[in-house]
């Protein structure tokens, strides 16, 4: 099972899956509405999440050099990509767990 790491740090959102090896774990930056691929050694699934932790918008094998946005998420997910593995579409939930990351937020 993949690991959710949660990146809600200035810093850690910067650096976000930059400088690491592809596996399994998805990163979870909170808030975020905006990243991009440079710099990246592999390709990224990607998913815009708002509040509510519905998918806005995602994306698959975003290759290096690419900048995504979207003004209504709150969230972005990213890992590794892996076209044989389910990733998320457009208005689909996007778990329990990521909906309780993105509550988390208001703690310290």
């Amino acid at each position: 099972m993949s690991r959710l790491i949660v990146a809600r740090t200035l810093l850690s959102r910067m650096k976000g899956l930059l400088f690491t090896k592809a596996n399994d774990d998805v990163l979870l930056m909170v808030p975020c509405c905006d990243v991009h691929t440079f710099g990246m050694s592999y390709a990224l699934d990607i998913a815009f999440i708002d509040e509510q932790g519905y998918v806005r918008s995602a994306f698959r094998d975003v290759g290096a050099g690419c900048r995504l946005r979207c003004c209504e998420s709150y969230a972005v997910m990213e890992r590794a990509a892996c076209p044989r593995a389910a990733w998320y579409r457009e208005g689909c939930f996007a778990g329990e767990r990521v909906r309780k990351a993105i509550d988390d937020r208001r703690l310290p």
